[in-house]
């Protein structure tokens, strides 16, 4: 999670990000840190995986902990193992984390600011789509983490018309 200016007061953004692919899976606005928003992160990402992950690290806030026990442990799913990873004092394993939550700040730091919550989350989806369909990895290859997690949009041409393409054409009404 990280803080952002949302009309002159700070909110959090929750992100949650696949490290073997990088791809960035959910982002989500909330007021606070509580269990709650944590949990709905939790919940978001889970509806969006094909897969149960197989561990979630994070960076040790006692509202991932006890959203961890209520969301994956919910249904007795034991296998999905919690790393509280604290510091990089520590040698914390969630500096990948990290760089994606850069990589927002970097955006949003040449805007003049959000002026709601639904603008912010609009753009962390904005940001997160560019992230994952549009922007090739070094750590990838060249690959986008969409092309990493076996998601292709045609590289050809313009990769930001083609997801637009696709968008409009997945929500037009079929005549029969």
């Amino acid at each position: 999670e990280m803080k952002v200016n949302i009309d002159g007061r700070l909110d959090w953004l929750w992100n949650l990000m696949d490290d073997d692919t990088r791809f960035w899976v959910s982002s989500m606005i909330s007021e606070g840190r509580e269990v709650e928003d944590a949990r709905r992160v939790f919940a978001d990402s889970k509806a969006k995986l094909k897969v149960m992950p197989i561990a979630v690290t994070h960076d040790g806030l006692q509202s991932y902990h006890e959203a961890f026990q209520r969301e994956f442990y919910r249904n007795r799913n034991p296998k999905v193992i919690e790393v509280r990873s604290v510091s990089l004092r520590e040698r914390g394993l969630n500096n990948r984390m990290e760089r994606l939550n850069q990589t927002f700040r970097d955006r949003n730091k040449t805007q003049r600011g959000l002026d709601s919550r639904r603008t912010a989350q609009t753009m962390a989806d904005g940001v997160r789509v560019a992230y994952n369909f549009i922007r090739p990895h070094a750590a990838l290859d060249g690959k986008t983490p969409a092309e990493a997690a076996g998601l292709s949009v045609n590289s050809e041409g313009n990769r930001w018309e083609e997801l637009i393409r696709r968008s409009v054409s997945s929500r037009l009404p079929v005549k029969e």
